[in-house]
C-alpha cells in the first residue's frame, strides 16, 4: 500500500488529495516544505480511479463504493 496521495486538485490555496489507500488529504505544497492540514478516510483500499471536482464536490470511488464530499461550506 502506498500512502502518497495519487490524484490532486487544487482547492481554496491548497491542495486535496486522495490515497490509494482511501484517504482525503488536505495539504499546503510549497518547494520548501509539505504541510498537512487534514486527513480522513473516505473509501476502502484499493483506491485507484481518478476523483472529480465539481461545484466545491469531490467524487470518489473504489471497488464498491462511490462518495461525495463537500469541500467548502455553503
Amino acid at each position: 500500500w502506498d500512502p502518497r496521495p495519487r490524484a490532486r486538485a487544487p482547492v481554496d490555496g491548497g491542495v486535496v488529495a486522495l490515497t490509494e489507500g482511501g484517504d482525503l488529504v488536505r495539504f499546503d505544497s510549497s518547494p520548501d516544505a509539505y504541510t498537512e492540514r487534514a486527513r480522513a478516510a473516505v473509501l476502502g483500499s484499493p483506491t485507484r480511479a481518478a476523483p472529480a471536482l465539481a461545484d466545491g464536490r469531490l467524487f470518489a470511488r473504489d471497488g464498491g463504493r462511490l462518495v461525495c464530499v463537500k469541500l467548502k461550506s455553503a
